[in-house]
């Protein structure tokens, strides 16, 4: 957290009833913090990322735990929301769950029987649901299921998916065999696994890519990173002669250039040198 925002935080008045709410839960966020650690983007020929049933969910920033306490009570100040509009668009993504845990754990919590999520985003740019039990669960849930995430998407300012609430199959359906099995079984411990010494892209491109791929107004199409040199390539649905093409470019690096130099990436980055590449739908550099 930068010190402006530190500054203008310690400024704030809390309320009596919730001084020891919020001194206990900064203590607890202080002994717990952990850098979040990030799946490696998807390979070219992965349609689909699930989340997986169980998550490990960190809470990495004090500021995400005033955010959300400030919010769902009736002590929201003008300077409070100064200070939440100051946190960096893609930090705040970064610091929290991605768009499909947060899905999942919202659907469970509500008592559905949700098997997964996932995002394709090609062809388009779908969020789906996979539902588990008998057909006639699946037709009496499945309007619900689906006003629910929309009503998530929309709540993030997420407007660039369609939601698709899907029915799994039954595992007796079919008989897997063994090289299909083994396939199954480590794409759903895939998203559990904390890989030590990680390489640093890894662990900062989920964030950019869900940021900039889930609002429409980006028009970004593809988001993908090359170790050493360590560039961020960003790929984009407008043509370079297109008159806003320029501006469109350098906001996008703006953005990711101000997330990583927030004190979260910078602990991961270090003081390693990058370059932020901005694609033209005919693949030329427009930033």
């Amino acid at each position: 957290m930068d010190n402006k925002i530190r500054q203008e935080m310690d400024k704030i008045e809390i309320p009596k009833e919730l001084n020891n709410r919020v001194l206990l839960g900064m203590e607890n966020a202080k002994k717990d913090y952990k850098t979040p650690n990030q799946l490696k983007p998807e390979k070219k020929n992965d349609k689909k990322r699930w989340s997986p049933r169980k998550k490990i969910i960190f809470f990495s920033s004090v500021a995400v735990m005033l955010f959300g306490l400030f919010v769902s009570s009736a002590f929201v100040s003008p300077v409070m929301a100064k200070v939440i509009s100051n946190i960096p668009y893609l930090g705040s993504i970064f610091q929290s769950e991605s768009i499909g845990s947060l899905i999942f754990d919202e659907l469970e919590e509500k008592g559905y029987k949700i098997n997964g999520t996932g995002i394709e985003y090609k062809p388009k740019k779908e969020l789906e649901v996979r539902i588990e039990g008998s057909d006639e669960y699946f037709n009496g849930v499945k309007d619900d299921i689906e006003k629910t995430v929309k009503g998530i998407l929309k709540s993030k300012g997420y407007d660039a998916y369609s939601v698709k609430v899907s029915k799994e199959p039954a595992l007796n359906d079919y008989d897997l065999n063994e090289e299909e099995m083994k396939e199954k079984l480590d794409n759903e411990t895939e998203g559990i696994k904390i890989t030590k010494g990680a390489d640093k892209g890894s662990q900062i491109t989920p964030a950019i890519a869900e940021g900039l791929m889930s609002k429409k107004k980006f028009k970004v199409t593809g988001v993908s990173y090359k170790e050493k040199p360590l560039n961020f390539i960003i790929s984009t649905s407008i043509p370079s002669s297109d008159p806003e093409a320029k501006a469109l470019g350098t906001e996008i690096e703006s953005m990711i250039v101000e997330f990583l130099k927030s004190k979260e990436v910078l602990s991961i980055l270090g003081n390693e040198s990058y370059e932020v590449i901005v694609n033209s739908k005919d693949k030329k550099k427009i930033n």
